[in-house]
């Protein structure tokens, strides 16, 4: 979205685009059924299960224990 943000913009503007996005993003994710809590829900579990899947090695490195 080149354009939007080149020069000074007027608060308002910026509020509408942003407000505008979040509608957008929320009737996607209401379309699909799904309510923003457990959009976020199943992304929680996704990044659990694919922590827990990584090998120790992997999640010492990450965390810094070594």
């Amino acid at each position: 979205m080149a354009g939007i943000s080149d020069g000074p913009s007027h608060p308002l503007i910026t509020q509408t685009l942003r407000s505008t996005k979040e509608n957008m993003e929320s009737e996607l994710i209401g379309r699909k059924g799904l309510c923003l809590a457990d959009f976020s829900r199943q992304k929680y579990q996704q990044l659990s299960v694919s922590a827990r899947t990584l090998p120790n090695s992997t999640m010492d490195s990450l965390t810094g224990n070594s």
